[in-house]
């Protein structure tokens, strides 16, 4: 019995502990932050979840019924796969519907679904060498056949670092899009080391096919330098036949100190059809305006400038190339996202947090809304400065 006195005593710890902890968050008061609406259709803002953190209380998520503390969720709460793929609702709905294949697959950019296939792609390990893999499973939606692999990773030597952008599967082909950053990069700057790819995965023969570098960065003759910045698209499941890049071209000038700074001289915003290889320009970008936000959809791209009191949108649609714009007053622009048919616009200038959301068809703001809090006078002040939101979200 002896043996087994350490353990008991260890589980009677952890449980104490875990009962004290959760005995004194109930406890305890937390301040109420609310998303209230100043004007619009309150149900607009219904489903809308904003992560943040507190620098006293800790991390909360916010929406219209009010705020709840990390400390308040239970132990399993915490850990739950809704709370950890909060931001991708898409994730969430994965491993409700297929938990068994979503075992060990976690990187929301390394799916792709359509009606009869579910598939995923990804590299064992971030950095590269000679046990780098690519991880490949597909799974038959009507039939519930699963396969999967692991295929070596091409000329795995030149790289130190590779993430996964994009998966796309066209018949028997799966194609995975990736930024690869070449090492010894030869001109010391931190230039001309990253590459986009194009990984063409045999699922019949179960490897590699092809290895395409798609983009990548380049010096010309002037000594100025191009790199590219391969944009996601929501849903990042969804099938897609467009990649979106934006294209800044830069130079390197020394301030009134002597220390080397990087000037952007041009921007451009790209679109791809990665089956044939057409690249277009995206007309809604202004070359000499290089700080923009982009959102990009499976049928359309929105482009975010900050103007002075407002922000400029931009909704430039793939199929038709059409443009519609719409001027948001907003003091600042701390976040974005898109979600179907609205955009969401986040604004933190101190203690005034403001939340736009805009249907984007019609071009027009359908809800305005602020956080505050339970609070008065310089405590209110205080606690709405220290909140800091993260992200945003829409449970569907």
């Amino acid at each position: 019995m002896k043996r087994y006195w350490f353990s008991i005593l260890l589980v009677i710890f952890i449980l104490g502990s875990i009962g004290t902890y959760y005995v004194g968050a109930a406890t305890r008061s937390y301040p109420d932050f609310n998303l209230l609406t100043v004007s619009g259709d309150d149900n607009e803002a219904k489903s809308l979840v904003l992560d943040g953190m507190t620098k006293a209380y800790g991390s909360l998520v916010i929406s219209s019924k009010g705020s709840t503390y990390k400390q308040e969720e239970s132990y399993f709460e915490q850990f739950s796969m809704a709370k950890r793929y909060s931001y991708s609702q898409e994730m969430v709905q994965l491993f409700k519907e297929h938990h068994g294949f979503m075992r060990a697959k976690r990187s929301s950019n390394s799916f792709y679904q359509d009606e009869k296939t579910l598939a995923y792609a990804s590299f064992n390990s971030g950095y590269v060498d000679r046990n780098s893999k690519f991880n490949i499973a597909t799974l038959d939606l009507t039939t519930k056949d699963e396969q999967s692999f692991v295929a070596a990773v091409p000329n795995y030597e030149q790289y130190g670092y590779a993430y996964v952008m994009d998966v796309q599967l066209d018949g028997k082909m799966l194609y995975v899009f990736t930024v690869n950053y070449r090492k010894n990069a030869d001109n010391g700057q931190g230039f001309g080391n990253q590459e986009i790819h194009k990984y063409t995965v045999d699922l019949n023969a179960k490897s590699i096919a092809k290895d395409d570098v798609i983009l990548a960065d380049k010096k010309l003759d002037n000594g100025q330098f191009v790199r590219y910045t391969m944009e996601s698209s929501t849903p990042y499941n969804a099938p897609n036949d467009v990649l979106v890049f934006r294209q800044q071209t830069e130079k390197h000038v020394k301030d009134k100190d002597g220390n080397e700074i990087v000037e952007n001289t041009k921007s451009e915003l790209l679109t791809m059809n990665w089956k044939s290889g057409q690249t277009t320009e995206v007309p809604a970008v202004d070359p000499s305006i290089s700080d923009y936000w982009v959102n990009a959809t499976t049928d359309s791209i929105i482009v975010i400038v900050k103007q002075e009191k407002s922000a400029l949108v931009k909704h430039y649609d793939l199929k038709t190339r059409e443009i519609k714009e719409l001027v948001i007053p907003v003091q600042s622009l701390s976040s974005s996202m898109v979600s179907g048919d609205r955009l969401y616009l986040m604004s933190k200038e101190a203690d005034a947090i403001d939340v736009v959301i805009a249907d984007l068809k019609q071009s027009k703001v359908v809800y305005t809304g602020k956080i505050d809090i339970n609070k008065q006078g310089a405590e209110r002040t205080k606690l709405l400065n220290d909140l800091q939101i993260y992200s945003m979200y829409v449970i569907k």
